[in-house]
């Protein structure tokens, strides 16, 4: 039974493609038709692709422009937190590197100071101080 379901479904495509043959043998000018309508699509779509293209390009060159605007005028706002990133490191880096000696350092220098005038110079240690 699948074997004569199988025979009546080939018979039925020799049919359709028979049929199909000469439609298509039949209507060259409507092959003819549809293929400079799809030509004019695609011409279409090429030429609102490029102008696309164009537009975006435009829009991205606005942009680009703004942000140099902006960074020059240091009013970007990822300047201006990068910016202030780095004051805030320059200026805490200033603080220890100007920041006076505690009381503890102070003192602790002058002992050693004291130490120092207190020990006998060796006589190379002159002509260095002299020299």
């Amino acid at each position: 039974m699948a074997d004569e379901d199988h025979q009546d479904s080939d018979g039925d495509r020799g049919e359709l493609s028979a049929e199909s043959d000469s439609e298509s043998e039949l209507d060259a000018a409507e092959y003819d038709r549809r293929r400079e309508q799809c030509f004019r699509q695609i011409i279409m779509s090429e030429i609102q692709f490029n102008k696309l293209k164009c537009h975006l390009r435009d829009m991205k060159i606005k942009q680009l422009m703004k942000r140099r605007r902006d960074v020059l005028n240091q009013t970007d706002p990822e300047f201006m937190v990068k910016h202030r990133e780095l004051l805030d490191e320059f200026n805490s880096r200033n603080k220890v590197s100007v920041r006076s000696p505690s009381s503890e350092e102070s003192d602790w220098c002058e002992s050693i100071v004291q130490i120092l005038e207190g020990l006998p110079l060796e006589r190379d240690d002159r002509s260095v101080l002299s020299g």
